[in-house]
């Protein structure tokens, strides 16, 4: 008799077993209970030998075998009794199957059936719902009629199982699954992805060699990545936070018996990008487009390690984009250029390299017109599960290495802020807060409204103005981005600037809805099939984008409103 046990990681509230063995059988009884009723029992007449002394076998495999296995009772509420993996369980279940044969020949007949369940799967975050299984046990076959399942959320997603398996050589035993799903939530996991998934497999053969074909896509999707600036600063206290193994653990792809995908055979099954997938964090929000393929591979460390999981192999393109600089009260936005994630075959998605590049433009803060404005890049390297970040710019022959973060960071290059005429430290702390502000602005913006925004606020250079001219002085300045993409080919975006709301916060006090409109750009793209993608948009007047009539500034040449049509062919080899 055993009470709240745990043994091979399945929980026993009570637990009862009885046996008798003679003339090498044993006959033996099981009963698992939850609270006063009998979850599961078992009653069993094995052919074992168990001889006080050395035999060549102690199973015999060809001596009759009697069995039978019921639960009718507890309902799907037993499940918590055989794994942690599996709580707040509810539904009904029947489960009677008769065992006779033999050991090495067994056959089993009877049914299985689950009406109305559900359960949380704390392990992958998910919550089950709508759970109906109907198995038949037809001798020396086990036949899955039907069983499908609701993933737990709003979206009502459903996956469905079929096929059989046979088990007339039960140490090879064949089969025949094919797995269905549309939009099913596979897992929901904090700070480790969010992924809902459409698509059919197939697996046929049997252990000693199989075949998996079909295709899944990733409809929606948010893969959670460490933050490269403040995941050294994360107490060692909250192991949640940098625990980031648990993707290894449950990972992109449903986990398989070792045995079963040693000897499988990956038949071109690709896993596909929908429109809505992307890298996340509290600095990055990475759109992720392409495919990658499914195959199988050996697990080189951990407690898995030596055994055989399912992997990807291939590279994931960046589509679109952001990074946002989020160093304290310094906060930079941007925006990506391009890039890949590519899976190398290994089970731990953690692995997974990435190579993303993404631009950020520093106004300068100068009375200089002639100097021009800085770009800076981001090269976003390093691992998902490790993830590392390096500054450069390609304006290497104007801006040296060291003046980079002290553009950065001022809006100027270090001699200029450290002895220049700008050198106050109000006057830096001033420029600090304001090209701060679009950035932390722009990341407020709803993701329902905005796939990507950005408000990029102006700088105060040599500002003498009363006080209640700064908004006005901010807003001639600044522009407000909003990129949202409307299907999987189409995507749009709009650029303002705020001039109109700067007058009307200025001296006089008027809403200029002329200047308004004048400075509104629309773009909007389509992809076709094949590479092929065309943009058509519309881009406002020099004096409009810079809020000034003086065109000449910062190197610009003066352009009245201009209409384009660009059409774009890539190719990836």
């Amino acid at each position: 008799s055993l009470q709240d046990a745990v043994m091979a990681g399945v929980s026993l509230e009570r637990a009862t077993a009885t046996g008798h063995y003679a003339d090498r059988m044993l006959d033996a009884s099981l009963r698992t209970l939850r609270g006063t009723v009998t979850a599961l029992r078992l009653d069993a007449t094995l052919p074992v030998d168990l001889a006080l002394r050395s035999v060549p076998r102690r199973v015999l495999e060809d001596a009759p075998l009697r069995a039978r296995l019921w639960s009718d009772s507890a309902g799907v509420a037993m499940l918590e009794t055989l794994t942690p993996e599996v709580t707040l369980a509810q539904g009904s279940l029947g489960l009677d199957v008769a065992v006779s044969g033999t050991m090495s020949a067994p056959r089993l007949n009877g049914a299985l059936k689950v009406s109305g369940g559900g359960f949380d799967l704390p392990g992958l975050g998910t919550v089950w719902r709508e759970v109906e299984i109907d198995v038949g046990f037809l001798g020396d076959s086990i036949a899955v009629r039907t069983a499908s399942a609701r993933s737990g959320d709003a979206r009502g997603g459903r996956a469905t199982l079929g096929g059989w398996l046979g088990i007339r050589d039960i140490k090879d035993p064949r089969f025949d699954l094919r797995l269905g799903a549309q939009g099913f939530n596979v897992i929901r996991k904090s700070r480790v992805a969010d992924l809902d998934m459409s698509g059919e497999l197939r697996i046929a053969g049997a252990t000693t060699g199989s075949t998996l074909t079909g295709a899944l896509t990733v409809d929606r999707g948010t893969i959670y990545i460490p933050d490269i600036f403040t995941k050294n600063l994360i107490s060692l206290d909250d192991l949640e936070m940098i625990d980031t193994a648990a993707l290894a653990d449950h990972g992109i792809l449903p986990r398989a018996p070792s045995r079963v995908v040693e000897k499988l055979r990956v038949n071109d099954v690709p896993l596909t990008m929908g429109r809505d997938v992307t890298l996340h964090s509290t600095e990055a929000n990475i759109t992720l487009g392409g495919s990658v393929r499914v195959t199988a591979a050996r697990v080189q460390r951990g407690l898995d390690a030596g055994r055989y999981q399912l992997a990807l192999n291939g590279a994931l393109q960046t589509v679109r984009g952001s990074y946002r600089l989020n160093a304290g009260p310094v906060q930079r936005t941007f925006d990506v250029e391009g890039g890949e994630v590519r899976f190398r075959g290994d089970p731990d998605p953690n692995l997974a390299e990435m190579d993303i590049r993404a631009l950020h433009t520093v106004r300068t803060f100068s009375q200089n017109s002639a100097r021009q404005d800085v770009r800076v890049r981001v090269n976003i390297g390093g691992t998902l599960g490790s993830p590392r970040a390096s500054f450069s710019t390609p304006d290497s022959n104007r801006v040296s290495d060291s003046d980079i973060l002290s553009y950065l960071i001022t809006g100027g290059p270090s001699n200029e802020i450290l002895g220049g005429r700008n050198s106050g430290v109000g006057a830096t702390a001033t420029r600090v807060l304001l090209s701060s502000f679009g950035s932390v602005l722009g990341s407020k913006v709803p993701t329902g409204l905005c796939t990507d925004a950005q408000f990029t606020a102006a700088g105060l250079d040599q500002y003498t103005g009363g006080i209640r001219d700064i908004g006005s002085s901010v807003l001639s300045g600044s522009r407000f981005n909003c990129a949202k993409q409307l299907t999987e080919r189409a995507f749009v975006r709009l650029d303002a600037g705020l001039c109109g709301f700067g007058t009307l916060l200025g001296q006089g006090g008027s809403f200029d809805a002329q200047a308004l409109a004048e400075a509104v750009g629309l773009k909007f793209d389509y992809r076709f099939n094949r590479g092929v993608a065309a943009s058509v948009g519309l881009d406002p007047s020099t004096s409009a984008a810079l809020c000034t009539r003086d065109a000449m500034v910062r190197g610009f040449a003066p352009t009245p409103r201009q209409y384009g049509f660009d059409l774009f062919r890539a190719w990836q080899f």
